[in-house]
């Protein structure tokens, strides 16, 4: 791992969280999240590339988060990104589905088992807050 870069986006503050009740956790999951992520995913790679000093052309593969299929198609057509850079995210999607948390991982999972010496990975992940995080892995 290179480094990570997060940050929270205010606009988007009650599109994702938790209801805690008596008896149990409510997630709330609004339908604007994929649109809210989609209008500021450059940006977000923008500022992550320039805190981790790389380049977006530096980058061979991609993990997303996929919370749900909206949110791979948004990101995939925003960055402009190929079928096989999101592959690995719509398998753990049709798979397993959305885990929260742990799905980032089954997805680097995918990415690792066929990672070559001299790629990259850069990784975002999306939570409560709409929170993002973000993690640049090199195979070395």
């Amino acid at each position: 791992m290179k480094g990570f870069y997060s940050l929270l986006l205010n606009k988007g503050k009650d599109l994702m969280g938790w209801n805690i009740t008596p008896t149990n956790f409510e997630m709330v999951l609004d339908a604007q999240i994929p649109q809210v992520i989609g209008d500021e995913i450059n940006d977000i790679l923008l500022k992550g590339c320039e805190k981790l000093k790389i380049e977006k052309d530096s980058i061979t593969k991609w993990a997303i988060h996929p919370g749900g299929k909206k949110i791979v198609d948004v990101i995939k057509n925003k960055l402009q990104l190929t079928e096989s850079d999101t592959q690995a995210s719509y398998k753990v999607l049709n798979e397993f589905g959305n885990m929260s948390s742990p799905t980032i991982l089954f997805v680097l999972n995918e990415l690792f088992k066929e990672t070559k010496s001299g790629e990259t990975i850069f990784s975002i992940g999306f939570g409560p807050g709409l929170s993002i995080e973000t993690a640049f892995f090199a195979y070395e």
